[in-house]
Formats: structure tokens, C-alpha cells, sequence
């Protein structure tokens, strides 16, 4: 029995120590939502893209369209107070905020704006639902 374990424990090092540190368990950092935890950083596309404009209370402001979901990531384009976007995912940042994915209708660009910065044409809607 102890030679059966003793090479189960040796088999596993050896397989182990065979596996490229890259592809080793990895922690993923997740977002509490109402009905599941949410990896950060995973992008849930929209079955179809939601009308909504640029949000600021200074109306003289810009928004940063960014790369990725959070602050972190570099900034692609200055949206407007006001410019029409379509919403085509939403993504968890490292922060746990929602970052909104926008697409500039006539040029196609595409960016990531924090959820306080979108207001939606249709009136509120849920989020990770």
C-alpha cells in the first residue's frame, strides 16, 4: 500500500513538473453579480447592439474610449457629450466596474467606456442579466 501511494505521489510530481508554468492552475479574478460570479476582463457581446449616447455632466467634456475594460488600458478615441454609440458587450474591470463596449456608427471604431458615461436610448436597462 505504501509503495502504491509513494508512486501515485512520484507519478504526479513528475507529470506535473511536465506541465509549462503558463498552462499550471491559474487564480481568475471574478465580479459578484445577482446570479453568478463574472471573470474580469471576459467580454459578453450583445445579441444585437443597443442605441445609447455619450453621458457627462460638463457638456464641454470628452469621454475616453479605451482599449480595454478599465483605466488601465490606452486611450483609442475622444467621444463627445451627446454622440450616438451602439453597445455591443459589457466587460467587468479589475475593479469590478462595468465598462460598456461602444461602436461608432459611422466609423465603425470601437472603444470601451465606463458604464456612468453611457445612457441608453431606451430608458435603463439590466446589466448582467
Amino acid at each position: 500500500m505504501k509503495i502504491r501511494s509513494l508512486l501515485a505521489v512520484s507519478t504526479l510530481a513528475v507529470l506535473s513538473a511536465m506541465v509549462p508554468n503558463n498552462l499550471q492552475a491559474q487564480t481568475i479574478q471574478t465580479c459578484p453579480t445577482a446570479y453568478d460570479d463574472v471573470p474580469v476582463g471576459v467580454e459578453y457581446a450583445y445579441r444585437d447592439p443597443e442605441p445609447a449616447y455619450i453621458y457627462a455632466e460638463d457638456i464641454n467634456s470628452s469621454i475616453n474610449a479605451r482599449s480595454g475594460p478599465g483605466t488601465e488600458h490606452e486611450v483609442l478615441m475622444l467621444k463627445e457629450p451627446e454622440d450616438y454609440v451602439d453597445v455591443v458587450a459589457q466587460a467587468f474591470s479589475t475593479q469590478c466596474d462595468t465598462w460598456l463596449k461602444v461602436q461608432a456608427p459611422i466609423t465603425g471604431r470601437l472603444g470601451w467606456v465606463h458604464i456612468d458615461y453611457v445612457y441608453f436610448a431606451g430608458g435603463p436597462r439590466g446589466l448582467w442579466d
